[in-house]
């Protein structure tokens, strides 16, 4: 009797914690998601900005509820919008030292020299979107959840709201970067920063 009761106890004490496991474990998955769904939300609403400038492939997508997209597509649009961005060929890397300040010729000025020294800042983005491109459909939801808040952190560091000269001074980016160095590039090698600049 004894060792049935002891059996009894044990087989308790087992079941008891698997549902704190099961409940746990649920509250976790709960959360991400949850993150991962606000996130989403906030990413999607905020890209919506930029259909007419970087992310053209996605018009009319982006005017979608984000209810109606995957969290993949989150994840893919954000990617393109980062590329257009901060990517190899893109906003901070090539339009603004090449084709506004003429850092391509050789000639080196502040503004050129302080764009070089964000380049490892560039490069940890290059590797954050490998890592993105590499996300599957099924863990897209949990990425979010886990780099959502980074996500968003980008689009208020980096991001214009258009590939133009004024638009550039309102991101934080420019602020860090390029403020105090930007006028001191040469007039030959520099566009009128003031000037709209409509076509890039």
């Amino acid at each position: 009797m004894k060792k049935q009761m002891m059996i009894a106890l044990v087989l308790l004490t087992l079941v008891a914690g698997g549902v704190v496991f099961i409940v746990s474990e649920g509250a976790e998955t709960n959360g991400h998601a949850t993150g991962a769904s606000s996130h989403a939300s906030d990413l999607w609403s905020r890209m919506g900005n930029y259909q007419e400038s970087y992310l053209g492939a996605w018009r009319g997508e982006l005017d979608k509820d984000v209810s109606a997209v995957s969290p993949q597509d989150v994840l893919d649009a954000w990617s393109e919008l980062a590329y257009g961005v901060t990517g190899q060929r893109g906003f901070w890397r090539k339009t603004v030292p090449n084709e506004w300040l003429g850092c391509g010729k050789g000639e080196a000025s502040p503004a050129c020299e302080a764009l070089s020294s964000a380049e490892p800042e560039f490069a940890d983005w290059d590797r954050f979107q490998e890592k993105l491109g590499t996300t599957s459909d099924g863990s897209a939801r949990r990425f979010l959840a886990r780099n959502g808040r980074k996500m968003i952190d980008y689009l208020d560091r980096y991001v214009p709201e258009r590939p133009t000269p004024s638009a550039m001074r309102e991101t934080v980016f420019f602020d860090d970067q390029l403020k105090d160095v930007i006028d001191l590039a040469p007039e030959s090698a520099s566009p009128d920063l003031d000037e709209e600049v409509d076509d890039l």
